[in-house]
């Protein structure tokens, strides 16, 4: 039986039954029997006691399909059973846990309003139809606002944009806008817009237009946000 520095080789492993013959194993040759919790050598003809195995190994405390093991509060060797849809595995420095994704989480909300609704308002309101988006966002998203509008009569520059509320809070800015020249034949466009730095929370996004002149008409109008963070 070959030998790793001055330890045997171990030959098996196996119950009692199952022990094989001292004389059909190399001298020196080891088996550890599951039966007794010992290991055995042999001396080519019968087999005597080597070591003793001690301990019972690492249980299994799983129990359910999803389970984890882990450490837990008391330091102890524990399960954690799978979270509900939607958790995510968090640590708090010490434990861990499932919890609801405090952050956006890539999130998006979208609305669209194909009414044609008008305005004479020359700074940013709302029409008939309100479109709001409410998310939870992290720090950065992008804002997609769009419509399809045309004049009454004449001509005027239109615009889109929005306005946030909730843990955000702006108004109706220009520097957001999509702007277009329109008459009574209607112009179609749209404009996607980055804010970076928000406080991370629940923001309302309320999609607003105006006209410089004369009534102004939207219609097919979008609103998108969608979380880079």
């Amino acid at each position: 039986m070959a030998a790793i520095g001055t330890l045997p080789v171990l030959f098996a492993t196996g119950n009692h039954a199952g022990r094989p013959a001292a004389s059909a194993v190399g001298k020196g040759g080891l088996y550890a029997c599951s039966t007794h919790s010992l290991i055995y050598q042999t001396d080519g003809s019968s087999w005597s006691t080597w070591a003793t195995l001690t301990g019972t190994g690492l249980s299994d405390p799983m129990t359910t399909r999803g389970d984890i093991i882990v450490r837990n509060a008391s330091n102890v060797t524990a399960r954690l059973a799978i979270g509900s849809s939607g958790k995510v595995l968090q640590s708090d420095g010490t434990d861990i846990s499932w919890q609801t994704p405090s952050g956006g989480g890539f999130a998006t909300g979208a609305t669209n309003v194909a009414t044609d609704e008008s305005t004479s308002s020359t700074s940013g309101t709302g029409l008939a139809t309100a479109q709001t988006v409410v998310i939870t966002v992290n720090t950065k998203v992008l804002v997609t606002t769009g419509a399809d509008a045309y004049m009454s009569s004449g001509s005027a520059f239109v615009q889109t944009s929005f306005a946030l509320s909730g843990a955000n809070t702006a108004a109706f800015d220009e520097q957001r806008k999509w702007r277009s020249l329109t008459d009574t034949s209607g112009v179609q466009g749209s404009r996607t817009a980055y804010l970076s730095g928000l406080t991370p929370g629940s923001t309302t996004f309320t999609f607003q237009v105006y006209t410089s002149t004369g009534t102004a008409h939207f219609r097919y109008r979008t609103l998108i946000v969608q979380c880079l963070d």
